[in-house]
């Protein structure tokens, strides 16, 4: 028994010192490819690695350096299934959610990475994408410094939209008032409110001509928000809404009372030409109009018209021939020039 025993043992030596050189071997492969693979860092050299060492300790990092060079929302979906707890996972999850751009993939990032990495982008394209007062708000303090701008802008342009869904009403105060122009209402200020709570003021002043402009936003505590751009809007008695556009006038500087035809862009749809008449304007008169209930404006920088005296002792025509009421008129062009800052003909 002593012999048998002793002859195994000099059997299973050696086989134990060749397992274990060899095992050393393909360790030191491994790490040598390892190295190789990395400073090369091309895709043929990722997935030879993985094709030779298919359980090698590095596999889920060239898969992961694989799919950083062009993967899809679903290779990555695909990676978090084969690795669901690897080092990369947060990686993972932004990048599903930058590619399917789903608010709910954004969600299920912040669920597990509430302070992660990508946290602050994140909170940013989720209120991006919902485009609220109120998330804008809520989240306003969370969203990185590069963002602001942009979070700024969208809130102006909703705090615009909330201001321009009232202007209706402040249209038919105007009426309510008896305002029909020639009169100056100088400030009339809007709270805007959402479920009951004040959230901005709005300074909005009511022309002679009947246009209502609106231009700084204030919050409720009088800072400014922003400087909007000023813009004209016009009630409409019939429909009871207000309308954008710039108000056509004309000035008679003539001795002669004067018949006005006018062709213009609608305020509404600023492909369709609407044309009216006939005004009269007595001499030396400054005077915008009406028509069914709207105020005459335009949505383009540009009318047409066609005038004369009421005796036919003076015309004023051009080379454009449209028909108004029924018949055709040789209207002539007037374009606002750059540096003014409303459509007014002057006849002399």
């Amino acid at each position: 028994m002593p012999n048998q025993i002793k002859r195994l043992t000099i059997f299973f030596i050696p086989c134990l010192a060749f397992c274990f050189l060899l095992g050393c071997s393909n360790a030191k492969k491994e790490r040598e490819a390892w190295v190789l693979t990395n400073s090369l860092a091309t895709r043929d050299a990722y997935e030879s690695y993985i094709r030779e060492f298919p359980e090698g300790i590095h596999v889920v990092d060239a898969s992961w350096k694989l799919l950083s060079m062009k993967g899809s929302e679903q290779s990555y979906r695909n990676f978090l299934s084969m690795y669901p707890d690897s080092q990369y996972r947060e990686d993972a999850l932004w990048a599903i959610a930058r590619e399917s751009r789903d608010v709910r993939d954004y969600e299920k990032y912040l669920d597990e990475f509430k302070h992660g990495k990508y946290s602050g982008e994140c909170t940013w394209l989720i209120a991006k994408e919902i485009n609220t007062v109120e998330l804008y708000e809520q989240v306003a303090e969370l969203i990185p410094a590069r963002f602001q701008d942009k979070l700024k802008s969208n809130l102006s342009r909703l705090y615009e939209e909330m201001l321009e869904s009232q202007l209706a009403s402040i249209g038919r105060a105007i009426v309510d008032k008896c305002f029909l122009g020639g009169q100056n209402i100088d400030c009339y200020a809007k709270n805007i409110t959402r479920v009951g709570k004040d959230i901005f003021k709005a300074d909005v002043r009511i022309d002679w001509n009947g246009a209502i402009f609106r231009s700084n936003i204030h919050d409720t505590k009088g800072n400014l928000l922003f400087n909007a751009d000023t813009r004209e809007y016009y009630y409409s008695n019939d429909s009871e809404t207000c309308y954008p556009g710039m108000a056509i006038e004309l000035k008679n500087t003539t001795s002669h009372t004067v018949q006005l035809w006018l062709a213009y862009y609608s305020p509404m749809d600023s492909d369709k030409l609407l044309s009216d008449g006939i005004w009269e304007i007595p001499p030396g008169k400054y005077m915008t109009f009406s028509s069914n209930g709207f105020k005459v404006s335009t949505s383009r920088r540009g009318f047409f018209y066609y005038a004369k005296s009421k005796d036919g002792s003076r015309e004023w025509a051009g080379d454009n021939r449209i028909e108004v009421n029924g018949q055709t008129r040789n209207m002539r062009v007037h374009n606002m020039k750059q540096e003014d800052n409303e459509l007014c003909v002057v006849l002399r």
